[in-house]
């Protein structure tokens, strides 16, 4: 059951996923008995979300990323065994037969081959039309098919991808020789690259039909799951709206992914401009000037020292993260209830071949405003290992990662 479980968390890629177990864990500390939610300010592909509603907790998630409200819409729909397979398989086989064509811009264009283009125009304009579009005056995705809205996106998405120039196993769009060798062997096997297309869109739909046949049937447990994308917390002023029983999170790592840049291609595909997802890349942390706030912490100033010897550059990539990510922890937890919980996961990624404590600096500067460290568990197995002679802020990965607890003193 748990390995099932487990495996909705994966039916599409997302950089340094959260691990179900650290979030499934913590909530067990929290107490909910009188149904505030939880909060992850930080939700990437909406982790907490699915393990609080396993739970039968309420929580509420916010990302820059707008495409957290696909995921977390389509592991619900999972779990609730809410669309039927067959109706999927009914929008993959009407998008072939599409008659009508969405422009596509020409520096999406390069990465694709020709003679795939208007196949993938006249796809994307049938799910703009009968499956998923995007609102541009909200900022939110409207799903017309509401049942199967979410996995049909997942699976054109993944479709999409596979016969993109971008490697199959780089989330960041990177052209690869690897990959133009491999769809030329696949075109070998399958015929076209339209083939190709078919073969992994079934593929992936076979694959989350299983994932629905394997799992129990629906549960007794009710949450409110409040789903949030294109969240900039750094400007909104009022989120979170209500008082929250919990925070569990893991925050970016200064440098080491840049989460929409991961996912450009596939926001174009989903109904974003080029030129709103311009203006998401630029609002992602570290790589925005932030307002200087208070840090209250002897480990920041000492690294801070350490990092000015590298250049200035990269002080203002280390200045700007952490007066980011405290500007919004601490905003968010005067909405903590006393004894409420604060669990964050970092890691201690590299920043000009210094190793910076995150999780250290972090605890230092909640210490002082009066929260209690519950403890400090550190994860020596998962390291992200990235690729060697790309230009990477860690090409060797990320040396450490903490799960850091805390308790907000009354």
């Amino acid at each position: 059951m748990q390995e099932n479980i487990d495996r909705i968390h994966q039916i599409y890629m997302y950089p340094a996923r959260f691990k179900p177990e650290i979030p499934r864990q913590v909530l067990k500390m929290i107490n909910t008995h009188n149904h505030l939610p939880v909060l992850d300010p930080f939700a990437g592909s909406g982790t907490l979300a699915i393990e609080a509603y396993l739970q039968g907790i309420n929580s509420i998630s916010y990302d820059l990323n707008p495409i957290i409200e696909i995921l977390v819409d389509a592991k619900i729909k999972i779990l609730e065994k809410d669309c039927n397979p067959k109706n999927i398989e009914d929008h993959i086989k009407k998008a072939g037969e599409w008659n009508k064509k969405r422009d596509v811009d020409e520096t999406v264009q390069e990465w694709y081959p020709q003679e795939v283009m208007d196949y993938l125009a006249t796809t994307w304009s049938y799910m703009e039309e009968n499956v998923i579009r995007f609102d541009h005056k909200s900022k939110k995705f409207e799903l017309i098919d509401r049942r199967c809205g979410s996995l049909t996106s997942i699976i054109m998405l993944y479709a999409t991808r596979k016969i993109s120039y971008t490697d199959n196993s780089i989330y960041k769009y990177y052209r690869s020789k690897m990959k133009k060798q491999w769809l030329d062997s696949m075109k070998e096997k399958h015929g076209s690259i339209i083939n190709i297309f078919k073969h992994y869109a079934h593929w992936k739909l076979n694959q989350i039909t299983r994932l629905l046949k394997q799992l129990p049937e629906k549960r007794n447990k009710e949450a409110i799951v409040d789903v949030r994308g294109y969240v900039d917390l750094l400007v909104e002023k009022d989120l979170p709206e209500r008082e929250i029983a919990g925070i569990i999170t893991s925050p970016p790592y200064l440098k080491a992914h840049e989460y929409i840049r991961s996912f450009k291609y596939d926001l174009y595909w989903l109904g974003l401009t080029l030129e709103e997802i311009r203006d998401l890349s630029r609002r992602e942390i570290p790589y925005r000037p932030t307002p200087s706030t208070k840090i209250n912490s002897t480990t920041y100033m000492d690294y801070k020292k350490r990092v000015m010897e590298k250049g200035v550059n990269l002080l203002r990539s280390y200045e700007n993260y952490f007066n980011a990510i405290i500007r919004i922890f601490d905003k968010i937890t005067d909405k903590l209830i006393p004894n409420g919980i604060f669990a964050y996961f970092v890691g201690s990624p590299m920043l000009g071949g210094i190793e910076i404590p995150i999780n250290k600096i972090l605890m230092e500067h909640y210490v002082s405003k009066g929260y209690t460290t519950i403890d400090i568990r550190k994860d020596p197995i998962r390291k992200r290992r990235l690729f060697k002679g790309r230009n990477n802020a860690n090409p060797q990965g990320i040396p450490s990662e903490y799960l850091v607890i805390l308790r907000k003193n009354e």
